[in-house]
């Protein structure tokens, strides 16, 4: 039930309540305003119009294994707020997420695979034109606050959540950096930790971070119940991920081991949704509300094993690394049931999207779950892939859903005599791996390749779309263009502030970030040129962040080095890739290509490079 209160009332409670967190008060009175001003009577835009719509609030925890809750482990742990969520709404006992929290958190907010979006593992953030969860809710009117962390680009601000649909946000976007490439604390901690918003410059504040953010969100819901417009509340806590710091007051009902003190980080999780739940129906709002909890992954397994029954943990495509809690819960309009189907964190976009009677977009790879949640079924996926890819490793896993098996680069899990899970691992044979080694490379072939749109301007083909995967400076990144060698007029192709090529006769330049390359070209004629790069971003240690340089010309190596970086280097704005002729059509992929150079480019084209001679 949403209902309408006077100004001076709302100012009065929020005020009261805030009165009573002094540790948070006064370091947080730049975000303190921005909802005392909203909840004096600023109006959401499109508030009115569809105030029936139901809020969200999405609750999402880190590195949160299925035996860390009560309801879905052996009874270990002890979780009665989740466990009682859980079993007043719809429980999904199968819900695979990615192996790692950034892609997850990426599959999330898109509803489509991460390597879609070209994150494995170096991101610089959910593309412009990549329509995100809080986006489209925000154009429908809602409300759309992010708590928490971000972990979804901190180096530029057009990845920040404000960038990506949130209308204002508190929390942080890495643990270790504060945006823009500055350095934050030397290590995570939950106490008096570094956090920011939409109206907060960085700064340390009081308290343990669990209970900062769940003070945010209950003063939130207090102030957003007495509004007309429906809300979205994106909740991501750090908790359980280590560092392992519970307050003392869970701490003290715990034994003193590695493991109470994560049961008790665990504990004061619960309590915390045990808040959240309190403060939605002390507001009239817990029938209005669907309440999403899920984890980003498996747990790490370091001080207890967090994803029993299943094998494997965190960074593992094995079944442990992948499989963890989702429950779903509105009151008097989702029954109370336990779905054991398979469902993924790619389906909750498109989900909560169709629950909010909004529209879904096309060419999700997530599918809408409305027919699970009402006790019906879901057809129509049979092979789900994921994987995350370095400069010098990659791995990938693949679940078949038709034969039931889980593939873990070599190894294969299949179902256990239970048929509830997946037996331990083992080595398979190359007559069974080498089909599904051909599926995942002709899948991961085609989300690398980067969807370009080209118009013709002033004797130049200009090159948009995609504007964070087509541009160098993250990851993986290669650019193939068949060009004339020997010949005149020279070729340029450039995208400002990235990147530029010049090719004159046989002399070839390249100036990339961090690096420059000037050489000559042997031969004559159309040949395909190819620039493959990677940078690799280390947070813990920035000063050895480096990147990686390949030129081949056709499937030979000419030029192939490795130089440090600096984010000074980069730019946060990205104009159209521009091409003068003569060349041909060229191909941009999130990848750095090693070998089959030639045929890579004729997959993508379907026909060999020409020059358009």
């Amino acid at each position: 039930m949403r209902i309408s209160t006077g100004a001076n009332a709302s100012c009065a409670t929020i005020t009261d309540y805030w009165h009573a967190l002094p540790d948070v008060r006064s370091a947080c009175l730049p975000l303190l305003l921005v909802i005392l001003l909203a909840a004096c009577g600023t109006e959401t835009p499109g508030a009115g119009d569809d105030n029936n719509r139901p809020n969200i609030l999405l609750i999402l925890a880190d590195d949160l294994g299925n035996n860390d809750l009560g309801i879905f482990g052996d009874g270990s742990a002890t979780t009665p707020n989740i466990d009682r969520l859980a079993r007043q709404g719809v429980r999904f006992t199968r819900h695979y997420a990615h192996a790692t929290c950034r892609p997850s958190r990426v599959e999330l907010l898109t509803g489509m695979a991460a390597s879609r979006i070209g994150v494995p593992p170096h991101l610089r953030g959910i593309g412009p034109e990549v329509a995100t969860l809080p986006e489209i809710l925000s154009e429908a009117g809602y409300a759309t606050l992010h708590l928490g962390k971000w972990h979804l680009g901190q180096d530029q601000p057009s990845a920040f959540p404000d960038r990506q649909g949130f209308t204002e946000w508190f929390g942080f976007l890495h643990a270790l950096e504060t945006g823009n490439g500055v350095a934050g604390p030397a290590r995570s901690s939950y106490y008096n930790p570094w956090l920011q918003g939409s109206s907060l410059a960085p700064r340390q504040i009081s308290g343990h971070l669990t209970d900062i953010l769940t003070d945010a969100a209950v003063t939130r819901i207090k102030q957003l119940s007495a509004a007309t417009a429906p809300w979205f509340i994106n909740l991501w806590y750090f908790a359980p991920h280590t560092p392992v710091q519970p307050p003392a007051r869970f701490a003290a009902k715990f034994p003193e081991t590695a493991e109470g003190r994560y049961l008790a980080l665990v504990a004061q999780l619960d309590d915390s949704v045990g808040r959240l739940l309190q403060a939605l129906d002390e507001a009239g709002e817990l029938a209005d509300t669907l309440v999403v909890f899920a984890s980003d992954n498996g747990g790490v397994n370091k001080d207890r094993n967090s994803n029993k029954p299943y094998f494997g943990k965190k960074n593992t495509f094995y079944e442990g690394g992948l499989r963890t809690p989702l429950i779903l819960s509105r009151p008097g309009t989702l029954a109370p049931r336990e779905v054991r189907a398979p469902v993924f964190i790619r389906d909750l976009m498109p989900s909560l999207l169709a629950h909010a009677g909004l529209p879904v977009p096309t060419g999700l790879d997530g599918k809408e779950l409305t027919p699970l949640l009402l006790g019906g079924d879901v057809q129509g996926r049979e092979t789900v892939f994921w994987d995350m890819a370095s400069f010098d490793w990659s791995q990938r896993g693949v679940l078949d859903l038709a034969g039931e098996y889980l593939v873990y680069q070599n190894k294969m899990q299949r179902h256990g005599e239970a048929g509830a899970y997946f037996a331990p691992p083992q080595v398979a044979s190359a007559k069974a791996l080498d089909p599904i080694e051909a599926e995942y490379a002709s899948w991961a072939e085609s989300v690398r390749r980067v969807a370009l749109t080209a118009t013709e301007r002033g004797g130049q083909r200009h090159y948009t779309g995609n504007s964070y995967r087509r541009t160098p400076g993250y990851g993986a990144w290669t650019l193939q263009l068949p060009v004339l060698v020997g010949a005149a007029p020279p070729v340029l192709a450039q995208q400002e502030g990235h990147f530029s090529l010049r090719i004159a006769g046989r002399d070839l330049e390249l100036v990339l970030p961090g690096t420059r390359a000037e050489f000559a070209l042997p031969g004559d004629g159309c040949q395909l040129l190819t620039i493959s790069t990677y940078y690799q971003w280390s947070v813990r240690r920035p000063r050895r962040s480096t990147g990686h340089l390949a030129v081949r010309l056709g499937e030979r190596v000419l030029h192939s080095a490795s130089f440090p970086l600096n984010k000074t280097q980069l730019v946060d704005n990205y104009p159209a890739f521009k091409l003068d002729s003569p060349a041909g059509e060229p191909v941009i992929s999130n990848a750095f290509l090693s070998a089959d150079i030639t045929g890579h480019y004729q997959r993508a084209l379907g026909s060999a490079a020409n020059c358009g001679q």
